[in-house]
C-alpha cells in the first residue's frame, strides 16, 4: 500500500511538472508565433519618436513637439513651473498661419499640419495677458519620418485565437490525466486485499 502511494505521488509530481513545462513553453513561444503568423519580418522594438524644441522667453518656458501631424506646445512659468493658461498662440508654418487651441492647462495643439524632412523654422506669435511677441522655433524632422510621425509605437499584433485554444487544450489534457491517474490509483489501492498479521500462538 505504501509503495503504491509513493508511486502515485511520484507520477502526480511528474504530471504537474509536465503541465507547467508545456504552459511555460507555449507562453515563451507566443511572441514569436504571433509575429510569425503576421509574416511581418522581425518584431518591432518600442520606439518613441517626437521632434521637439525647447525655448525660453521672458518668464516663460516653451516646449514644442511635433507628433501625429500636429504641433503641440507646452507652456509654463519658468520660475514656478505652473502651466500658463489662457495664452493665445499662432504658428506660422510654411507661410500659413495656424492657430493653436488650449486642450489642457498649459497645453496647446494645432490642427493637422505637414512638416517636411529636415529643418523646419516656425514663427510662434504669442499673447499672454497684456504682453505679446513672437518667438522662433526650430524643429528638425528625421528624413525617414517625412510628413508625419506619431508618439505611439507600432501596435502589437493581436494574438490568434488558436494559440489560446492550443494552450487550453494542453492544460485540459494534463489536468484530466492527473485526475484519471489519481482515480486509478485509489481503485487499485481499494482492490488490494488486506494482509493481517498472524496471531501469536496461544
Amino acid at each position: 500500500m505504501l509503495k503504491i502511494e509513493n508511486q502515485s505521488r511520484k507520477h502526480v509530481s511528474l504530471l504537474l511538472m509536465a503541465v507547467v513545462f508545456v504552459a511555460v513553453g507555449i507562453s515563451a513561444l507566443l511572441p514569436k508565433a504571433v509575429w510569425a503568423a503576421g509574416d511581418h519580418g522581425p518584431a518591432p522594438s518600442a520606439v518613441s519618436i517626437a521632434p521637439r524644441s525647447d525655448v525660453r522667453f521672458g518668464n516663460q518656458q516653451l516646449v514644442a513637439l511635433y507628433a501625429g501631424e500636429r504641433l503641440f506646445v507646452f507652456l509654463e512659468g519658468f520660475s514656478d513651473g505652473r502651466p500658463t493658461r489662457g495664452a493665445v498662440l499662432e504658428a506660422l508654418i510654411n507661410f500659413l498661419p495656424e492657430e493653436l487651441t488650449e486642450i489642457a492647462p498649459g497645453t496647446y495643439r494645432s490642427g493637422p499640419i505637414s512638416l517636411s524632412s529636415g529643418r523646419n523654422d516656425i514663427e510662434l506669435s504669442w499673447r499672454i495677458g497684456a504682453q505679446e511677441d513672437m518667438v522662433p522655433i526650430t524643429l528638425q524632422i528625421p528624413g525617414r519620418l517625412g510628413a508625419g510621425n506619431d508618439l505611439s509605437t507600432v501596435p502589437a499584433p493581436k494574438i490568434p485565437g488558436w494559440v489560446f485554444l492550443l494552450l487550453a487544450g494542453f492544460l485540459y489534457v494534463g489536468v484530466m490525466g492527473l485526475f484519471w491517474h489519481q482515480a486509478r490509483t485509489r481503485r487499485a489501492a481499494a482492490a488490494m486485499p488486506l494482509h493481517h498479521a498472524p496471531h501469536a500462538a496461544e
